[in-house]
C-alpha cells in the first residue's frame, strides 16, 4: 500500500514507513520526505541504530511487529535483491522475484492478522481498528473503497495506445543473427497482438538495453499503418542495423508499434506486403487451431532447438 505524498512544507506532516530506504530510489526519496518535514521509519533487517525511529523486520522468516505499522500514513515497499548485480539467469530472476514477494506478502499479511481476506472483509472492519495498523490516510482511503465510496471520474475505456514486446536474456547478446532473430521473434508477436486487438501501428519502435543498463530507443513512421510482422521486422532490424559505435553487447530488446489506427481504417489492398499479410493472418488461424508456435519462422525453430 502507497499514497502519495505532499511536495510542499505547508502540507500535513506524515510518518511514512519505507523499506529498501538504502537502495538506489529509496536512497533519494528518503532525503525527499525529511527535507519536506515528513517523519520516515526505515524497515531494515538490522537492528536498528539507537535514537532512530527504524523498525527491523525479516521479510524471509516473516517477521515484522504489527505495531511497527501503528500510525504511519503510508507505506513505500522499495526492498528486494538488486537487479543490477549480476547477470539474470534464472536463479537469478527467481530470487529478484521472491525478494519482492515475500516483502509484499509480509506488508499485506499484517492485514490478515486482522481477520480480513476479502474486501467485504475489509469493508466492515472498522476504521479506527485500521489506523493502528496503516495510519489514518490509507485506513480511510481502503475503508471508502471497499464500502463503495469513490469520487474520483470513471474513466472509460481507452484504446490503448500501443502495443509492444519485450525479452530480457540470460546471457547477453552480441552476434548480430543472434539479435535479428530475436527482433524477428518480437515483431512476429506485435504484429500477431496487433491483428487480434484490430489495430494497424503507424510508428515502429526499437528498443535496446546494453549490459551497463544503458537503454537505446530508435523509431521510425512509416508510410502506411501495418499489422504485418514482416513490414515491423524490416523496420527495426534497420534500425539497428543504423545505430551507431561498434558491436555491443544486449541485454533487452523491446519492439513496438505505436500510432494505432483501427485495423478498418484504410484498405486491405493499399498496405504495402499484402501478401505477407495473407500468409500471417494463415498463420493466426493456424495457431489458434493448434496453439501459439505451431507455425513459425525457419530461423526461429532452430533457435528453440537450441534453447
Amino acid at each position: 500500500m502507497s499514497a502519495a505524498v505532499p511536495e510542499t512544507m505547508s502540507a500535513p506532516r506524515w510518518r511514512v514507513a519505507v523499506t529498501g530506504a538504502t537502495g538506489l530510489v529509496g536512497q533519494r526519496l528518503v532525503p525527499a520526505l525529511l527535507a519536506a518535514g515528513h517523519r520516515v521509519d526505515r524497515l531494515t533487517r538490522r537492528p536498528p541504530a539507537a535514537g532512530t525511529t527504524d523498525v527491523q523486520w525479516d521479510p524471509q522468516r516473516a517477521r515484522l511487529d504489527p505495531r511497527a505499522l501503528e500510525g504511519v500514513d503510508a507505506v513505500v515497499h522499495l526492498a528486494g535483491e538488486s537487479i543490477a548485480a549480476r547477470r539474470w539467469s534464472r536463479s537469478v530472476k527467481e530470487r529478484i522475484r521472491r525478494s519482492r514477494v515475500d516483502g509484499t506478502r509480509l506488508l499485506s499479511e499484517t492485514l490478515g492478522r486482522l481477520g480480513i481476506r476479502t474486501i467485504g472483509d475489509l469493508g466492515r472492519t472498522p476504521e479506527s481498528i485500521l489506523e493502528r495498523l496503516l495510519g489514518h490516510a490509507s485506513a480511510h482511503h481502503l475503508h471508502e473503497l471497499a464500502n463503495g465510496v469513490d469520487d474520483r471520474d470513471v474513466v472509460p475505456y481507452e484504446a490503448p495506445k500501443s502495443v509492444s514486446h519485450e525479452e530480457t536474456f540470460e546471457r547477453d547478446l552480441d552476434a548480430d543473427e543472434d539479435i535479428l532473430r530475436e527482433l524477428l521473434d518480437l515483431s512476429g508477436r506485435v504484429a500477431t497482438r496487433l491483428r487480434e486487438d484490430g489495430y494497424r501501428a503507424r510508428t515502429v519502435v526499437l528498443k535496446a538495453r546494453l549490459a551497463n543498463f544503458q537503454t537505446l530507443t530508435r523509431s521510425r513512421t512509416l508510410p502506411d499503418a501495418t499489422d504485418i510482422g514482416a513490414d515491423l521486422f524490416r523496420t527495426v532490424s534497420e534500425l539497428y542495423r543504423a545505430r551507431p559505435g561498434q558491436r555491443r553487447r544486449i541485454r533487452l530488446l523491446g519492439v513496438a508499434g505505436s500510432g494505432l489506427i483501427p485495423a478498418g481504417a484504410e484498405q486491405l489492398a493499399m498496405l504495402h506486403g499484402e501478401r505477407w499479410g495473407d500468409v500471417e493472418r494463415a498463420v493466426d488461424r493456424i495457431e489458434l487451431r493448434f496453439g501459439r508456435g505451431a507455425a513459425r519462422p525457419a530461423s526461429l525453430i532452430e533457435r528453440d532447438r537450441r534453447n
